[in-house]
């Protein structure tokens, strides 16, 4: 995945003294009491104060993947519970 990030750095918008650059990290959260953990997400990070944000196309790419896989979930849940009847 090939993060979006600027061709020219920015000033870090924490420190002000800073530029931000292309780094990756270990993204990690819990969804549903479940541990997620996605290596080499990208981020811009500072070089001076190491303060960082979360590349917003490869966050909005995660957020979607993850939405799909709980449809599916739900969609399976749903599949596999009886329904009632009005005869029941």
């Amino acid at each position: 995945m090939k993060p979006n990030l600027p061709p020219n750095p920015e000033t870090c918008p924490h420190c002000y003294v800073g530029r931000i650059q292309e780094s990756f990290i270990t993204y990690t959260t819990i969804i549903d009491g479940e541990l997620l953990s996605v290596p080499d997400f990208p981020v811009w990070r500072c070089n001076v104060c190491h303060a960082y944000v979360y590349d917003p196309v490869a966050m909005g790419q995660l957020q979607a993947s993850l939405s799909a896989h709980q449809k599916a979930i739900l969609n399976e849940k749903a599949r596999r519970t009886p329904r009632k009847t009005a005869a029941s």
